[in-house]
């Protein structure tokens, strides 16, 4: 598998059972997820790792490179959402080592919540999503990644960004999110 597919295909194993809840369907309550258990506190919406079982659940999908009009793309909270991988580059990294080529990789990774009516939009869903996703790929220092194809070494914060647009009566907010991912082949 060439470099760059298996960071991306690390980065959506890390990333693709992200769900979404309604604050209102789990108040005051308790979710058992695989991953342990979660409390709600604050805020409109609850982001986890782990697919609850709820008739108002989400699992968002995570496309890469271009989004599928096949995939459902589920509404929450008034918004369509879904995340895109997307590369800008590679380029060899400024060091080297004896053994194997070490290449550094620039991955996007793009949070979109869009919204059918223009001028009504929500930035919290997409910003519990990014918090989610900075997390699922990098805890602290270290990061969460595992390929079976490439030894992932380091994964630098990301450069955030965000971006709005509006188009056909529809405003769409983006989290963008660039990562430096350096590996070795």
């Amino acid at each position: 598998m060439e470099s760059t597919q298996a960071v991306r295909t690390a980065i959506n194993n890390a990333i693709g059972s992200i769900s979404i809840v309604p604050k209102v369907y789990v108040k005051d309550a308790n979710i058992a997820v695989n991953s342990g258990l979660l409390s709600t506190k604050d805020g409109d919406f609850i982001v986890m790792n782990g697919i609850v079982n709820g008739a108002l659940s989400s699992v968002i999908p995570v496309f890469d490179g271009i989004v599928n009009p096949n995939v459902p793309i589920p509404t929450i909270g008034g918004s369509s959402v879904y995340i895109v991988i997307q590369d800008q580059q590679e380029n060899q990294a400024a060091v080297q080592n004896m053994c194997n080529e070490r290449l550094e990789h620039n991955i996007t990774i793009r949070i979109v919540t869009k919204f059918s009516t223009a001028g009504v939009t929500d930035r919290t869903i997409s910003e519990a999503i990014a918090d989610k996703v900075k997390k699922a790929i990098r805890t602290g220092r270290s990061h969460n990644l595992v390929s079976p194809y490439i030894n992932i070494q380091k994964v630098e914060s990301p450069i955030v960004q965000q971006t709005d647009e509006f188009a056909n009566g529809q405003t769409a907010l983006s989290k963008i999110l660039i990562y430096t991912i350096t590996v070795n082949q």
